[in-house]
């Protein structure tokens, strides 16, 4: 299960804490695993939530508190837990969070922009402060992703945001927020109001940039022409802006028609009892609020100064600030026009939770996947994995020949003259969470029968049950892919998890096997990245995978070379290897050199802590690509 940190800063009653709190809500389950982190001082209204869905909320001293005693908890909690992905959603502050995560060795760390440029006037120290975060997320980020095209151009730059970020749609839960006449009569008898009032409603946290005041001042010119007209107010702030707004009201007359709903956990009811959605922001993003609104079928006066992409429905109207009887007709004018029919407008639109979200999760698991796949089950393979790869926190699958390992096997049959590993040996992997046990037939055959002895031999070994789903190499790469394919190979094709074979045929496969035997005379990297440019996978082929074999007279340049392939397409690859020993001197072809090997493993391990590619196993690859496709 991949581990997901989201840095939220606060998780109160808002648009951008919503929307994190929604990622683990609406993840596909048992795929991620979310925590969160917020600063001492600031709400965590969802925690509850998170905690029954199994994730954790983390606490730290803010930032501005002492930035060195804050990078270091930061780093403290990302090694202990051990964190694939780190998605930031404090904006500016998101440069530190994720600079923090590379130096962690964080491979995907994502910035997220919720909002666009403040309208007030920005300092000399905060605008340097922005720039320099600025920096840090260009250069830091593997992802850029934002609400809207504004919101991204302005948190990373119009260049940087046009070639490398993208915009993810707010989701909402659209039937939930369908509108409701029942819904409707119930929340007004519970809060107060009449059934015949004219309610002006809004939602969002109570600050200036939310511009609550204009509104207030706006109802009593209002009433003079709906004399039932009230403000209900939806949203939670600190106590100085909730007395200033009240104040405001006593000295506009309108106190007893503004109801300060507070920070409601039904805002979706609260909408229902709404006949308009007002909402003067001086700034936002795609604010979650408005698209909540339109789902429910409300029409929605808006500020001019919101991004075009948040009116997605035909209910919205913009209208600049500074016109208040354009704001006044409108809202006095304004009334429901078949409001149970916008909740589906929303889901075709794509901003349903349930679709809204996918491509943030492809993006936690888009990276390119390298695994290390040892043949035969040899006895220098225990070796290799004690000696280098577990230390070193590297996965590998071990395709397991039974016969070979038990002394079944006959000997014209047995894949290596060299000693074979211990079926204790094949336990005691098994039980190591790095490492894949899978399946390579009984005799190194590539007959259903053979491979279905080796699969119950192994299910003997290991204590699992028919039901647990093994993978298979095919010895040789020989099982047919037509065969494998056909109605024939049902029973098969059921009993395994994939079937790893080599080769990939195709339209230039003539052309590549000679450019393959070129490459393993001159050794010329280019050579081997073109011969086994088909191998990398880019997306799922059925239960087929496909894998590279590592001879002896590759070279660590070549392999990179395929492995840098994968990375440039985002795709997978398979490493086939056999044996790896310290002196290859009059070993066969399918041994390599075990300095050659350390080489290949610094270079993916640096890789990996770049965000360039997940170093995984066989079987992890296989799932990642099926959930991609």
């Amino acid at each position: 299960m991949k581990k997901v940190l989201i840095i939220a800063g606060a998780l109160h009653i808002g648009g951008a804490e919503k929307v994190a709190v929604n990622l683990s809500k609406y993840a596909p389950q048992g795929e991620f695993h979310f925590d969160y982190l917020v600063f001492e001082g600031y709400e965590n209204v969802y925690g509850a939530e998170i905690e029954e869905r199994g994730g954790r909320v983390f606490t730290l001293p803010s930032p501005s508190k002492g930035y060195l005693r804050y990078c270091r908890s930061l780093a403290e909690l990302i090694r202990e837990n051990g964190y694939s992905v780190v998605h930031s959603h404090t904006q500016f502050n998101s440069g530190l969070n994720l600079a923090v995560a590379k130096r962690c060795g964080v491979p995907i760390r994502i910035g997220h922009s919720h909002t666009t440029k403040t309208e007030r006037k920005v300092s000399l120290p905060q605008k340097l402060y922005e720039a320099a975060m600025r920096v840090l997320l260009r250069s830091y980020s593997t992802h850029l992703l934002a609400c809207g095209e504004e919101a991204g151009v302005w948190m990373f730059g119009k260049k940087a945001f046009s070639e490398c970020g993208r915009v993810i749609k707010n989701g909402i839960d659209a039937a939930a927020f369908a509108y409701s006449p029942e819904v409707r009569e119930a929340i007004r008898a519970s809060a107060d109001i009449p059934k015949d009032a004219f309610v002006i409603g809004h939602a969002g946290t109570l600050l200036p940039l939310k511009n609550q005041e204009f509104l207030i001042r706006l109802l009593p010119k209002i009433r003079e022409t709906i004399p039932n007209a009230m403000l209900l107010l939806l949203g939670a702030g600190t106590v100085d802006e909730k007395s200033r707004l009240q104040c405001i009201a006593d000295e506009c007359g309108v106190s007893g028609s503004v109801l300060f709903g507070g920070g409601v956990g039904n805002v979706n009811e609260y909408l229902s009892a709404m006949d308009v959605f007002a909402f003067p922001s001086l700034r936002e993003g795609t604010p979650l609020a408005l698209l909540e609104a339109q789902a429910n079928g409300l029409p929605c006066i808006i500020s001019d100064r919101i991004p075009r992409d948040a009116a997605l429905t035909d209910l919205v109207r913009p209208v600049c600030l500074e016109d208040e009887d354009e704001w006044i007709d409108l809202i006095c004018t304004a009334r429901r026009n078949d409001p149970c029919s916008y909740a589906e407008v929303m889901v075709r639109l794509g901003y349903d939770s349930a679709g809204a979200y996918k491509p943030v999760y492809d993006i936690y698991r888009s990276l390119a996947t390298v695994s290390l796949s040892f043949d035969d089950g040899r006895g220098d393979n225990a070796n290799v994995l004690d000696g280098l790869l577990i230390p070193l926190g590297i996965p590998a699958t071990l395709n397991i020949t039974t016969g070979y390992v038990d002394g079944t096997c006959p000997d014209e049959l047995r894949p290596s003259e060299k000693s074979p590993l211990s079926i204790e040996d094949v336990r005691r992997f098994f039980n190591d969470p790095l490492v894949e046990i899978a399946i390579h037939g009984d005799r190194h055959l590539n007959t259903e029968e053979d491979i279905l002895r080796g699969k119950e031999k192994l299910q003997e070994w290991l204590a699992v049950p028919d039901t647990k789903e093994l993978g298979f190499a095919s010895p040789g790469s020989g099982l047919s892919l037509k065969w494998f394919r056909s109605p024939e190979a049902e029973r098969l094709r059921g009993s395994i998890l994939y079937m790893r074979t080599g080769i990939r045929v195709c339209t230039l496969s003539p052309l590549r096997r000679l450019i393959r035997k070129t490459g393993r005379v001159i050794h010329l990297a280019t050579f081997y990245r073109f011969g086994y440019h088909d191998t990398v996978m880019t997306e799922s082929d059925g239960q087929i995978v496909y894998s590279i074999p590592v001879m002896k007279d590759a070279t660590v340049r070549q392999v990179a070379a395929a492995v840098k392939d994968a990375v440039r397409r985002r795709g997978a690859v398979v490493l086939m290897l056999h044996s790896v020993l310290d002196d290859v001197s009059g070993e066969d072809n399918w041994t390599w050199e075990r300095k050659k090997l350390e080489e290949l493993c610094r270079m993916l391990l640096k890789m990996e802590q770049e965000g360039k590619l997940c170093i995984c196993t066989t079987a992890e690859q296989y799932r990642m690509l099926r959930e991609r496709t």
